[in-house]
């Protein structure tokens, strides 16, 4: 009788460190998959860090108004700041004035100056709007 106990048992600790081992394998792929997902938000900033300012602006802007523009170039001289905006279509002075005023907004945030900052909007290489906000 006490043979057939500890065959039992010798069948039973073989079964669970079979799943034991299982069980660590499958935690060990699980665990990978976290360290992977966390990563991955860092690897898409590092680009930024590398840009100046002018990059970073032409950047935010193509990403607020890709729908209207093709372009955005903003540079910052001594005699003051300017973005050109290359756009797709046509627009209307009153967009172009709601556009200009965000846009020169944020460049002043961002860059932490003051001033007016010229804007210029051009369409097939000839400029249709510009003025200073």
């Amino acid at each position: 009788m006490k043979i057939y106990i500890y065959i039992l048992l010798l069948i039973f600790t073989g079964c669970s460190a079979k799943n034991n081992a299982q069980h660590n394998i499958a935690v060990a792929a699980q665990n990978d998959n976290i360290k992977e997902v966390v990563q991955e938000p860092q690897s898409q900033n590092i680009e930024v860090d590398y840009m100046n300012f002018d990059e970073q602006n032409r950047q935010d802007i193509m990403l607020a108004y890709g729908t209207l523009l093709d372009d955005a170039n903003v540079n910052a001289w001594a005699k003051g700041t300017e973005a050109n905006l290359v756009g797709k279509i046509l627009i209307s002075q009153a967009t172009f004035n709601k556009i200009a005023n965000e846009i020169s907004q944020y460049i002043r945030d961002f860059r932490k100056i003051d001033g007016k900052i010229s804007i210029y909007y051009q369409v097939k290489e000839k400029v249709v709007y510009q003025g200073k906000y």
